[in-house]
C-alpha cells in the first residue's frame, strides 16, 4: 500500500511538472497542428498547413504529395473579415513528386469565400494569436501538360487554422 501511495503521489507530482498550459488551452496532449482541410471535388482532403504573416496579409499553404493550395488574404489585427478572394491571391497546383504539373487559377465566375477570424487574447477558439476560418473557392486549368487531368477543381467546407508565433 506503501508503495502504491508514493507512485500515486509521483504520478501527480510528475503531470504538474511535465504539463504547463499553452497558447492552446491543452494539456498532456498533443497539440493541434496548423492545417487545411476541405472536400475537394467530392474527395477529402487534408494537409498540415504553412503559413507566413507579413504587416498586413496571410499567406497559407496546403501541399500533399499529388497537389498544393495557395491562399494569400489580407487581415485585421483583431476580429474576423469575411474577403472576397482576388484572382491573384489563390492558386492549385497538381505535383509529380514535388515538380509542377497543371496549375490553376481562381475562377472569377465562381462564387468564392473566405471567413477569417484572428484572436489576439486568449478568448478564441484556439486561444491568442490564432488565426482560423472557412474558405469556398474554385479554381480552372491555367497552365498544364497535354495529356493530364485539366479538370476544373472545386473546395466546398474548407476550413484552415493556423497559431501565429509573435
Amino acid at each position: 500500500m506503501k508503495k502504491l501511495s508514493i507512485l500515486l503521489i509521483s504520478l501527480i507530482i510528475m503531470s504538474f511538472v511535465a504539463c504547463k498550459k499553452s497558447n492552446l488551452k491543452t494539456c498532456c496532449g498533443a497539440n493541434i497542428m496548423p492545417l487545411v482541410l476541405g472536400e475537394r471535388n467530392s474527395t477529402y482532403w487534408i494537409s498540415q498547413m504553412i503559413d507566413t504573416v507579413s504587416n498586413d496579409s496571410v499567406t497559407f499553404y496546403g501541399k500533399t504529395d499529388s497537389d498544393m493550395l495557395k491562399v494569400k488574404f489580407e487581415y485585421k489585427s483583431l476580429g474576423s473579415s469575411l474577403t472576397r478572394i482576388k484572382n491573384y491571391t489563390a492558386s492549385y497546383y497538381t505535383l509529380n513528386k514535388g515538380t509542377v504539373i497543371n496549375s490553376y487559377k481562381l475562377d472569377t465566375t465562381a462564387p468564392d469565400t473566405l471567413n477569417a477570424q484572428y484572436n489576439k487574447t486568449a478568448t478564441g477558439v484556439y486561444g491568442a494569436n490564432s488565426l482560423y476560418g472557412e474558405f469556398a473557392l474554385k479554381f480552372k486549368i491555367s497552365n498544364f501538360i497535354p495529356g493530364t487531368d485539366t479538370t476544373a477543381v472545386k473546395f466546398r467546407l474548407g476550413k484552415f487554422y493556423a497559431l501565429f508565433s509573435n
